[in-house]
């Protein structure tokens, strides 16, 4: 343990079904007009490069799909020093409003 530091539960996770076919049969049972209890939903970029790997001509086609994918940053998290990665460069004074002078601008107004 780290002085001044403690673990603690994040938010709750995605909900997801405990079991899935369980789930549709009781669904189905509803007789829900319409069958909106399925969704279509295209493909994600991980699952396009497997069934692409799988055709002839993928490398191509894969090239052509690549300029419209988008990948996140990864999210800061707290590692050693030996930690090969390079450090985040935090700077509080550029990152961040100045509430003092906020504030202080508005008094006037």
């Amino acid at each position: 343990m780290v002085p001044g530091f403690k673990l603690v539960h994040s938010k709750p996770g995605n909900r997801a079904w405990v079991d899935e076919k369980v789930a549709e049969e009781t669904l189905k049972a509803f007789r829900i007009k319409g069958n909106p209890i399925y969704t279509q939903k295209l493909i994600i970029p991980p699952q396009t490069e497997k069934l692409l790997k799988s055709s002839s001509p993928s490398e191509r086609r894969w090239k052509k799909l690549e300029t419209l994918i988008t990948h996140a940053d990864g999210k800061p998290v707290v590692a050693t020093d030996a930690d090969l990665r390079p450090a985040l460069d935090i700077n509080s004074e550029k990152d961040f409003e100045n509430v003092d002078a906020a504030e202080a601008a508005t008094e006037f107004i």
